[in-house]
């Protein structure tokens, strides 16, 4: 027996009730956090004499995507090209920053 997905896929699914879970977790070393995870549950039944099947999945995650950026300015330092081929150029300003942001997301079918 098939069974349709809301997904536009086609799953084929066993007689009786089955369910499935995944929990994966993990450590960010740039933030120190113990934060990031995924979870993924689903469950499927047949019904009806097995002429109907229902198969549901849901799953959540949420993933430190934080960053350390740099920009940098510089002049040129003479109009001279150099033997490496090259101007040589003078560095006048340096930025770090840090860009902090945590993606989460839900979905289920």
């Amino acid at each position: 027996m098939l069974s349709v997905a809301m997904s536009h896929g086609i799953k084929r699914s066993s007689s009786g009730l089955h369910g499935d879970a995944l929990w994966q977790s993990g450590y960010t070393q740039k933030s120190n956090t113990y934060g990031n995870y995924r979870a993924i549950v689903s469950g499927s039944d047949r019904f009806f004499d097995d002429q109907l099947g229902v198969y549901v999945l849901g799953n959540a995650e949420q993933y430190d995507r934080s960053a350390d950026n740099m920009s940098a300015g510089y002049v040129t330092a003479s109009s001279t090209v150099s033997s490496s081929g090259y101007r040589p150029v003078l560095v006048n300003s340096v930025t770090l920053d840090r860009h902090v942001e945590t993606r989460e997301r839900f979905g289920g079918m």
